[in-house]
């Protein structure tokens, strides 16, 4: 990635699930933060907060789509599971050691993180979405706990 831009939320992006695609929204919101962060030259401190801020809301997130894809049985669910734990191991370590100051580049941390998120929104979390409309589930994605992240 040689130029860092920002993820315009487009329906591109749209899983098809309304509530799914509000918790993405959020995470692109807080992504574009540290694309502006980055552009402006801003500290690693305001880096690791906001990369912080991220993986908070993505644990939620996690939370939410584990559950939802329990309710409608997808075989896919244990390697999603680790996938999700995958990321918040590996965003975890690039927060410490941008807090220790190491030589860790913010962004290289960026460009995973971008690349992480298109492809879990893209093809993941479009997979998952796809096969619970072809066994026409009623599951819900717990849109309730969104309430607790509004800004």
């Amino acid at each position: 990635m040689s130029t860092y831009e920002k993820i315009q939320w487009s329906e591109g992006l749209s899983i098809g699930n309304h509530n799914v695609d509000r918790d993405h929204q959020k995470l692109l919101k807080i992504y574009n933060s540290l694309v502006d962060l980055i552009t402006n030259d801003g500290s690693r401190i305001e880096f690791v907060s906001i990369l912080s801020e991220m993986t908070d809301y993505a644990l939620l997130h996690f939370r939410k789509e584990e559950e939802y894809m329990k309710a409608f049985s997808y075989p896919g669910f244990a390697d999603y599971e680790k996938y999700h734990m995958d990321y918040i191991y590996r965003v975890s370590m690039f927060n410490i050691e941008l807090s220790r100051f190491s030589t860790t580049d913010p962004k290289e941390v960026l460009q995973y993180v971008e690349q992480w998120w298109i492809k879990h929104i893209l093809e993941n979390d479009l997979e998952y979405e796809n096969f619970k409309k072809s066994i026409q589930s009623d599951a819900h994605y717990a849109a309730f706990w969104i309430i607790c992240y509004q800004e």
